[in-house]
């Protein structure tokens, strides 16, 4: 929680009208779902009712450029419910997407960057020689074969040091 709290002494003190309840939603015990289910509470409380309105107005704007929605919309991407946070895209938005990595690339080359690719599945020993397995695998996606536990990279830098470590280096690297 960002806000944890409690913030005011009594909930008498706050301002009804700078106080709104957004919505309710059931969440399990800390994600699992064998624990019981608890409500969560989701709500936006300010000093003055102007800014409650002023949150509510920039929440407002924000839905409007959502990229879920505008990549729907605008038939660039979509994304499986089957599969959440993977996007599947469409012929203009691959093309987008393209133009912004070349934009991108061509930045970081002129900066003096150099580009990298390590593998999208790695051993367990990577992850855990990099220190990530201990704080990010609870949400990873692993698999077993041969006898040995593989996991889909969440982030490149666990690659990225195995790169760096194959030669001594200097500190100016």
């Amino acid at each position: 929680d960002l806000c944890r709290g409690p913030h005011v002494a009594n909930t008498k003190e706050i301002n009804q009208q700078a106080f709104k309840l957004m919505k309710i939603a059931g969440a399990y015990w800390h994600g699992d779902s064998t624990q019981p289910m608890l409500t969560r509470v989701y709500a936006a409380c300010f000093e003055k009712p102007n800014d409650l309105k002023d949150y509510l107005k920039m929440l407002e704007e924000a839905d409007k450029r959502d990229h879920r929605k505008l990549g729907i919309q605008m038939d660039l991407f979509h994304i499986e419910d089957e599969d959440p946070g993977q996007v599947f895209w469409h012929p203009n938005g691959w093309t987008m997407y393209l133009t912004l990595q070349d934009y991108m690339r061509d930045k970081i080359r002129k900066d003096g960057y150099l580009e990298v690719n390590t593998p999208a599945v790695m051993p367990r020993s990577l992850w855990e020689k990099s220190g990530h397995w201990g704080h990010y695998q609870k949400n990873m996606f692993v698999t077993e074969s041969e006898k040995r536990i593989f996991a889909i990279k969440p982030m490149n830098c666990p690659g990225a040091l195995e790169i760096f470590n194959t030669r001594t280096r200097s500190y100016k690297d």
